[in-house]
């Protein structure tokens, strides 16, 4: 049979190649077609194929008793070696590839010798006493999840996953107390999944999950089991409409109901998992039921929230090093920010359950915090721009988004963004007040440090939301004292003729911001002030000397588009929807002599 194999393999060439030869008119391609003939006529007979078939079902796909002591000893190991690409050179490995392609090839020979086989399965009582038994039915199973797709319509899929497969989920120990059953456990959810993809299975849905929960559920003993029964209920998930999934009230309610529970698993298994290229399987399944489900999961996020202590608090576990430490507290930072983007702007009750990850990330006293700090900014920037509470835990983090600039952050722009949120959400007095002046300080050494140019952008345009939110917030006149000096230094760098044009405009714009917001700052008075005005006036004038004529035209321009869009505004949003990206009159209109402003 060998033999016959290996010349069957020297004369095949694949299509692509024969119709090369083909069109080339080599006479290499009537041989090979000729040499196919004969050898399905002569070798690759019916009866050879069953042959070759069953003695790969009942030799070479059958598990050990040393592949059962492997998954109950070292779990982690055996789920390393199936996630490598090393698993298909192993004996069963090479076995399931020809299985499937057997099948591929031969489907109307083969098909009725593997609904044969299920028939037997269906008929016989699963026992846990019987090794032998368990392993030529974990043989079986496999055979029928590799031929998924040519099984379909030859038998009911419901109905052997409904009187068989979920009955199966049931099997445990032997009489010796040794759980051999986790081998059919493990089996179930991997085939349910096979099986779905092909047909969902939609009016026993419910039952499965049910089953697929108990599966995943700390009541499981074999984290095998646990991570395949998760696998599957993540995949099964991509077979709800999306549109239905957008609203809660029309949702599969069998998904609402188990949804929550199974997000938990996933978290505990998280924390389980001990190896850290086997966590990454649980984390990405959590991830990707929260991005599913996105609004579904709102029932569910406070419960998912309160079991990531578990993850946060975990020992470290891998050898002291702390990397196992530092990616557990990555994971949480993660999940939680996925969490508030499925929410969208339902994030509220997820406000003091964030916080304190985010709090003890950004402290530069806490031991991960170079591995933390950004991943916790971006969460907290979200959080900012999605909620509408004003909790005092938020408040009071703001010093230390402060303290970050301070010490010389690697990633400013961040944090400067981060402080938008800040200046959208509160009332600006009251942050300059908790900060003791800090803010204000702040922001003017930023202005004071030569910063590099990526961030000279991104803080003139937190300048500009600064001052567009003091405006909005009629409190100028109480914060002059304070914001003079940032003007002041603003006005230092536009007359500074080292500095780089491109990087001069950026902060004349700022205070073509503050001209149009407070045009009384423009009228000098002989105040104590009337010198930071004088020189703000100047250092704007100095500045056009210094551009070209189409410098000048560029600037001017975004003045104007300023000015229009405060003129012609009516509401925040616009505001800040429209500055700086351009006023479009013919969405708009354009203002005429007839109107007021």
């Amino acid at each position: 049979m060998i033999q016959s194999l290996l010349t069957h393999r020297s004369l095949t060439k694949s299509n692509k190649e024969l119709k090369i030869l083909q069109d080339q008119n080599d006479s290499m391609a009537d041989r090979i077609i000729n040499s196919r003939q004969l050898l399905a006529q002569h070798l690759f007979t019916s009866q050879f194929v069953i042959d070759v078939f069953n003695v790969v079902i009942r030799q070479f796909l059958i598990l050990t008793t040393h592949n059962w002591e492997a998954w109950v000893s070292d779990p982690e190991s055996v789920i390393m070696d199936w996630e490598s690409e090393s698993s298909v050179l192993s004996v069963q490995g090479c076995a399931r590839v020809l299985a499937t392609t057997l099948v591929q090839k031969f489907t109307e020979v083969l098909v009725p010798v593997i609904t044969n086989a299920i028939n037997a399965v269906l008929e016989t009582p699963t026992d846990p006493n019987d090794f032998a038994g368990l392993v030529q039915r974990d043989a079986v199973y496999c055979v029928v999840g590799l031929s998924a797709t040519y099984l379909y319509g030859h038998f009911s899929f419901t109905q052997f996953v409904e009187k068989r497969l979920l009955q199966d989920a049931g099997i445990r120990n032997d009489e010796a107390g040794r759980d051999v059953g986790m081998i059919i456990r493990r089996r179930v959810p991997w085939l349910i999944q096979k099986l779905d993809y092909e047909s969902p299975m939609s009016e026993i849905r419910d039952r499965i999950y049910a089953v697929l929960v108990t599966l995943m559920s700390s009541s499981e003993s074999s984290l095998i089991v646990r991570l395949e029964a998760l696998e599957c209920f993540a995949m099964s998930i991509d077979f709800i409409d999306p549109d239905l999934f957008a609203d809660t009230s029309v949702a599969r309610p069998e998904v609402e109901k188990w949804l929550g529970v199974a997000v938990t698993c996933g978290v505990e298994l998280v924390a389980v998992c001990v190896d850290a290229e086997v966590r990454k399987l649980p984390s990405r399944n959590v991830r990707k039921m929260i991005e599913e489900a996105r609004l579904l999961i709102a029932p569910h996020a406070p419960l998912i929230v309160s079991v990531l202590p578990r993850i946060w608090n975990v020992d470290g576990r891998d050898g002291g090093n702390g990397s196992a430490v530092q990616e557990m507290k990555t994971n949480v930072l993660l999940i939680l920010l996925i969490l508030l983007k499925a929410l969208g702007n339902q994030v509220d009750a997820l406000l003091s359950l964030a916080i304190p990850f985010i709090d003890e990330s950004v402290d530069r006293n806490q031991p991960y915090f170079e591995f933390l700090h950004v991943d916790a900014i971006i969460l907290w920037t979200h959080l900012l721009h999605s909620t509408s509470q004003q909790p005092p835990s938020l408040i009071s983090l703001l010093p230390k988004a402060l303290n970050l600039l301070d010490s010389g952050c690697e990633e400013p722009d961040r944090v400067f963004k981060l402080l938008q949120g800040y200046y959208l959400l509160f009332d600006i007095g009251e942050l300059v007040n908790i900060t003791n002046g800090q803010l204000i300080t702040t922001i003017t050494e930023q202005i004071s440090k030569n910063t590099p140019k990526s961030n000279i952008k991104t803080l003139t345009n937190n300048l500009q939301t600064l001052f567009q939110t003091i405006y909005h917030a009629n409190v100028f006149q109480q914060l002059s004292s304070s914001f003079l000096p940032m003007l002041r230094r603003i006005a230092e760098i536009v007359t500074d003729i080292s500095i780089p044009t491109e990087a001069r405009c950026l902060w004349i714009t700022v205070l073509a911001r503050v001209a149009v917001s407070y045009p009384q700052i423009l009228v000098v008075e002989e105040t104590t002030s009337s010198k930071h005005q004088r020189l703000i006036i100047c250092a704007s004038t100095f500045l056009l000397q210094q551009l070209s004529p189409e410098s000048i035209k560029t600037l001017l321009g975004r003045m104007v588009e300023a000015a229009v869009s405060y003129v012609c505004a009516e509401d925040w949003d616009f505001v800040e929807g429209s500055y700086l990206r351009g006023y479009d009159p013919n969405e708009h209109g354009v203002p005429t002599d007839d109107d007021d402003s």
